[in-house]
């Protein structure tokens, strides 16, 4: 009996040796060989996809759709308020009625992005996301509902949530996919956001046009349309897996990040040692960083932060100061304000 059990033992310990050779020969083939590089994988593929059609283009159609029909909205406008509250409003308070319409979602936005971060942090990235996925459709909801409604508030209301969404979405879609994305495909993948933002302005402008959408009757389903490619891209966007930094340095929970970075990648977290070690780095960066206390004031006085900091705002001025509000902006132009570019509405 003793020789048979001590046989048993040797077998299932040379077996164990056997497979720990295999795993060893394997690292060392796609790590020495150069075999394995960073490449494009389809989990990788799949979340700049969907998070390009499902989250980023709804920001810019919802920045660009509202030009159309801004004389019908207008007018809606001025109806609900006098079949609801008696009041007719002159032109001056109709005015200052549209443009509280279109600004909320500036309003909107600004909120998102500060509060983007924290989301990020409390839910993790893919789940903020999905988050921000059910406040477009609710947004859409409040747009289409609005004229049947004959709400006014529920349009503002509806502007307001499309543009937390969309102040959402620019603080944690960009830092998703930098996150999933291998350090030589960074830029690519952070070209995803921006990209689906400037063709989501053009869809807006194109969407507007009399035979697709463009009708007086058809402006609350010119509003709402966006929320199909939400509720296409939300199934998706579940599949997705979360951020292995989020899990790793955030959460600390080392094994659920090692087999979502192996399953993003496609390959075995055994040859990943390149990401693994840069998780580890942002570990220790992050702890070496705990017990400091940072403040706007530190943030601008500190030298090593100086010239990015010059460069940002730099890049950020210079886009405002480029004229590119006076395009990208609705343009009823029906008060004295842009006398300059014209005097009735740029698409009559």
């Amino acid at each position: 009996m003793l020789k048979v059990r001590g046989k048993e033992t040797f077998n299932i310990c040379y077996i164990r040796l056997i497979i720990k050779l295999q795993i060893t020969n394997e690292h060392q083939h796609l790590t020495q060989s150069n075999e394995y590089k960073s490449r494009w994988s389809f989990y990788l593929v799949l979340a700049g996809v969907v998070t390009t059609f499902g989250s980023s283009l709804p920001v810019g159609y919802n920045i660009g759709v509202v030009n159309t029909p801004a004389e019908v909205i207008t007018q809606f406008c001025n109806e609900s308020v006098i079949s609801r509250y008696d009041v007719i409003l002159d032109k001056r308070w109709l005015d200052l009625l549209w443009s509280s319409v279109v600004s909320i979602f500036i309003v909107g936005g600004c909120t998102g992005s500060i509060m983007g971060a924290f989301f990020a942090d409390k839910l993790g990235r893919k789940r903020a996301t999905i988050v921000t996925s059910g406040l477009w459709i609710i947004g859409a909801l409040l747009f289409l509902l609005c004229e049947r409604a004959n709400s006014v508030e529920m349009l503002i209301l509806g502007r307001l949530v499309v543009g937390l969404s969309a102040g959402l979405t620019t603080a944690i879609v960009p830092m998703y996919l930098t996150e999933l994305a291998p350090p030589e495909l960074t830029g690519a993948m952070g070209v995803a956001c921006p990209m689906g933002v400037n063709v989501g302005v053009l869809v807006g402008q194109v969407m507007g046009l009399n035979f697709l959408l463009g009708r007086p009757e058809d402006w609350t389903y010119l509003l709402s349309v966006y929320a199909l490619l939400v509720i296409v891209s939300l199934p998706l966007l579940c599949m997705l897996p979360e951020s292995p930094k989020y899990l790793y340095v955030v959460k600390r929970d080392e094994e659920t990040a090692l087999k979502e970075l192996s399953r993003l990648r496609g390959v075995s977290a055994s040859v990943l040692t390149e990401d693994i070690d840069m998780l580890r780095e942002e570990v220790q960066a992050a702890e070496a960083l705990s017990d400091q206390q940072w403040s706007m004031w530190r943030v601008v006085t500190d030298p090593r932060l100086r010239l990015p900091l010059l460069l940002a705002c730099s890049m950020q001025a210079g886009q405002q100061t480029s004229g590119i509000n006076a395009v990208s902006v609705p343009l009823s132009c029906t008060g004295t304000s842009m006398r300059l570019f014209c005097t009735t509405s740029i698409y009559d």
